[in-house]
């Protein structure tokens, strides 16, 4: 069986990568040969990447941009020419997208790691079978481990330099401002918790505006200009969705509607505090061209312009799993050299369990090993709901004893978060959240928010 060859898009952006990115082209330095590229035009460029960082320690960048106009230069020839100059317009294209401010550098290196490793495997194996089909077995066995050596070098995971200084510095670029951030007590609640590589869910019972804080998280995340892919499983239609993301940019209720807004707070007997409302109400639904200049106001204050569509990706189905949630990912960076910064799924107890898992823990815990791995994988950010076991509808605040079904779910998140309310709270759209488990320390670990369902904002206020 032959096997198929990478398309040179894929391949072209790994070569981007190369010349534009110091991380990537340091982590895969040592993997740049022949047989790991299908194009020599892209092995050639590859190598005077590899040539110049043994030398300087970093990208060539624009060097090789005058590399290749001095090869279309010499060239005697017009298809090689026209060739070069359109490998060189992809390059420039590709440019901001793997070397820009919200560039993923681990998705980079794991793509480009990947390609190498996918492409000199495929020929190998060729190689092998060739052989094979000609009778030669003992070179064919001979090929064949050279596979075993080629999976056992690691090539889609290296061993960490601890003295390397990008290491020292990436520890520093992560966690000293988390990717999505809040002010006032809110801030101070979630803290450094919404960042890179972390896992973090939001339970509570039903109604209990799990859906609201996750599509919050996505807004949030969107205004700070990052990638957002959004899951909804079997809870809303996309219609339904759609509806609260267009209240929540617009500000304003969809339907015609009296509602209240949260100003202040007065404090409640007891340890709780309940929110001082005023009373607002619209003449009519909210009209499509107020959603489209709503749009346009927030791509120019939030994305220099640029489109939603590309920064937030939004699905709702009736069943998922896990996996096909991956799947989907992989073809976006495949197809549009899209990867989330955030993966938002509303919420982890509708996924559809792993095939020939029929245990119900078995299943849970599979799942949010993934969603884990996903986050470590994809160098994102992971955020779900689930539920809370009816003992936890009313305690406050809600511990590990609430955790419904697997226990292991506090082992596997990196923070879970109890949503809460006492009945005048429920009543007057305020919750109170509490870190249930954090793997870091937070400045609080209990925040009261209010909020305004009409424009479906969960935390207008905080205290």
């Amino acid at each position: 069986m032959e096997i198929k060859e990478v398309d040179a898009k894929r391949e072209l952006q790994v070569v981007a990568s190369l010349v534009y990115n110091d991380k990537v082209l340091a982590a895969t330095v040592t993997y740049i040969e022949r047989e790991s590229f299908q194009s020599q035009y892209s092995f050639k460029i590859a190598e005077k990447c590899a040539k110049h960082y043994h030398k300087y320690h970093k990208a060539p960048k624009v060097s090789i941009q005058d590399y290749i106009e001095a090869q279309i230069t010499n060239s005697t020839q017009k298809s090689e020419t026209e060739h070069l100059q359109r490998i060189l317009n992809s390059l420039l294209m590709l440019k901001k997208s793997v070397n820009g401010k919200q560039s993923n550098d681990k998705y980079l290196i794991d793509r480009a790691t990947k390609h190498l490793f996918t492409t000199r495997f495929g020929k190998i194996l060729n190689e092998a079978k060739e052989l094979y089909d000609d009778g030669s077995m003992d070179k064919a066995a001979t090929t064949v481990d050279k596979l075993k050596r080629l999976s056992l070098n690691g090539h889609s995971h290296s061993w960490a330099n601890l003295s390397d200084k990008s290491l020292i510095n990436d520890i520093f670029t992560d966690q000293g401002k988390p990717i999505i951030s809040y002010s006032g007590p809110l801030g101070k609640f979630f803290d450094r918790q919404l960042n890179r590589d972390n896992f973090v869910a939001f339970q509570g019972a039903e109604k209990s505006m799990k859906s609201f804080w996750l599509q919050e998280i996505g807004i949030k995340g969107l205004k700070e200009g990052l990638n957002i892919m959004f899951v909804g499983i079997g809870d809303m239609s996309l219609r339904q969705y759609n509806r609260r993301f267009y209240s929540r940019i617009c500000y304003r209720p969809f339907y015609k509607e009296s509602y209240q807004y949260p100003t202040g707070w007065k404090a409640k007997a007891g340890d709780h505090f309940l929110p001082i409302h005023k009373k607002k109400h619209t003449t009519g639904m909210i009209t499509q061209k107020e959603i489209e200049n709503a749009l346009g106001k927030f791509s120019d204050r939030y994305l220099g312009g640029g489109m939603i569509g590309k920064k937030y990706k939004m699905m709702a189905v009736g069943e998922i799993s896990m996996a096909e949630i991956e799947t989907a990912v992989y073809r976006l960076q495949d197809v549009e050299s899209w990867t989330p910064d955030v993966l938002i799924i509303d919420y982890a107890d509708r996924l559809t369990p792993p095939k020939g898992v029929n245990d119900k823990i078995m299943a849970i815990e599979h799942d949010w090993n993934k969603m884990r791995a996903f986050a470590l994988d994809q160098h994102a950010l992971t955020v779900t709901g689930t539920q809370v076991k009816r003992g936890g509808y009313r305690g406050f605040p809600q511990t590990r004893d609430d955790v419904a079904d697997s226990k292991n779910k506090t082992a596997i998140v990196t923070g879970l978060i109890g949503i809460c309310a006492f009945k005048d709270e429920f009543e007057n759209d305020a919750r109170r959240l509490n870190w249930i488990v954090c793997r870091e320390h937070t400045s609080r670990s209990i925040v009261s928010v209010a909020a305004c369902p009409a424009v479906a904002n969960p935390c207008v206020i905080s205290c």
